[in-house]
């Protein structure tokens, strides 16, 4: 089926399932007011972005924190109420699923070294909790542009990451499984 899909449908597909996995498995997050929740991601995404700065990652732990990095960042497009492909500038409805993958690759690996990938999640970050710092002053930030870009951001390097290891939606999908099956709600 994932190969009949449009990359727009694939993406809006991610994003779906990610909201009915917040909305099931992460109740206390998703019912907090929009600024602590967007303040809560932004703490998500500091603690990857530190764990990849300390190093000392084996392949599969790299894997999934750029896995994670991946699902908050589509997480957080949902609290905005921002399509992923909007936010990245694509026009996937005329793109097949599997040419989303090489879009994402030129997209967001024209600088593929680790050290140009990190030093795009630390601006990512930065930009992010910037933001959420504003809210709280109530200063004059267009604080919805500015988290969209840096999630947008983080969610292109973390999907072209991810895309080395395996597909991205089945990646995801894998590391979401693995989250629900910690509730004792999991399949009742």
């Amino acid at each position: 089926m994932k190969s009949q899909m449009t990359a727009s449908e694939l993406l809006f597909a991610i994003q779906k399932q990610q909201l009915h996995h917040d909305e099931n498995y992460h109740r206390e997050i998703a019912r907090l007011p929009m600024p602590h929740r967007l303040q809560h991601m932004a703490l998500h995404i500091s603690k990857y972005f530190a764990r990849l700065v300390a190093g000392e990652l084996d392949d599969q732990a790299r894997l999934r924190l750029w896995t994670d990095a991946f699902i908050i960042s589509v997480s957080t497009c949902n609290i905005l109420n921002r399509k992923l492909e909007d936010i990245w500038g694509v026009n996937s409805s005329s793109m097949s699923a599997s040419e989303l993958a090489g879009w994402i690759d030129r997209a967001f690996s024209a600088d593929d070294l680790p050290s140009g990938r990190i030093r795009r999640f630390a601006e990512c970050t930065e930009q992010m909790a910037n933001a959420c710092e504003k809210m709280d002053h109530i200063e004059e930030f267009s604080y919805r542009s500015a988290i969209s870009a840096s999630v947008g951001g983080i969610a292109g390097e973390a999907a072209a990451e991810i895309q080395k290891c395996g597909d991205l939606f089945e990646v995801v999908t894998s590391r979401l499984d693995g989250v629900k099956s910690k509730s004792i709600f999991h399949g009742a």
